[in-house]
């Protein structure tokens, strides 16, 4: 396996234009940035590995690649291909937001590569975010270009009309965050105060980008990281950024 890049996209189902509805304007610049990481992502490999974030999830655990995913969790009417070129069907299956938002992403920009997505805990770091389940390792070893899809928001209390309401701390939290985004620093991702942040700011990401930085620092390389776009328009930080490994 050679990991050839790492992009992080927001996990709100609002980039969807559909479902964002009258907000659709207001998160083009959010979107754009979004579909141009995910595309070059897509030209920068020949394999996607899709790392979730969920506050359900406990463990690693990998999440369906085939057939088609539901936006009934959101209340949308619509379905999306988990794997390219999915063959239309009556039947859907309900899998995390997450998942679909980067099934949505992937096939926005005409992904044709295979993808293995996985459900990552928001809590539980260090050590436990090693690969640990079967599907993961397979994944992660197979010969190839890898590239990881990071689908992951910050904290949701950066206000008081947030989700999680404001929250003492959230604003500094995140400025933390997109330093390390900006310079991989994969120890800040994976040390045991994430899970404090996660209880404390809702940063339902913390857990998939903590995998995604243990998963760097055993490449063996060194990396540079951008972070492409911020926003918070609903009091929940939304982060469009890249890690890519240093050349030379």
């Amino acid at each position: 396996m050679t990991l050839r890049m790492v992009a992080s996209v927001p996990a709100t189902a609002l980039l969807v234009p559909a479902i964002a509805a009258g907000a659709a304007e207001e998160l083009s610049g959010l979107r754009a940035a979004a579909l141009n990481v995910t595309r070059e992502l897509n030209e920068a490999c020949d394999e996607v590995v899709v790392l979730a974030g969920t506050p359900a999830a406990t463990h690693i655990s990998s999440s369906p690649a085939q057939g088609w995913g539901t936006w009934a969790p959101v209340g949308y009417v619509g379905v999306e291909g988990l794997a390219p070129n999915a063959t239309p069907t009556t039947d859907s299956r309900q899998v995390p937001v997450p998942i679909m938002v980067a099934a949505w992403l992937l096939n926005s920009v005409h992904s044709s590569h295979r993808r293995s997505y996985f459900i990552c805990p928001t809590q539980g770091f260090g050590t436990d975010t090693a690969p640990g389940t079967r599907e993961l390792n397979e994944a992660l070893n197979r010969h190839g270009q890898i590239g990881l899809l990071v689908v992951a928001d910050g904290s949701c209390c950066r206000g008081p009309k947030a989700p999680g309401s404001e929250v003492l701390g959230a604003i500094e939290h995140d400025a933390e965050l997109t330093d390390a985004l900006t310079s991989v620093n994969t120890d800040w991702f994976t040390h045991a105060d994430r899970n404090r942040d996660a209880a404390a700011f809702g940063s339902q990401g913390l857990g998939a980008w903590a995998l995604a930085a243990e998963i760097v620092s055993g490449s063996g390389r060194n990396w540079h990281g951008e972070v492409r776009h911020l926003d918070d328009p609903y009091g929940v930080l939304y982060a469009v950024a890249d890690w890519q490994p240093v050349v030379g």
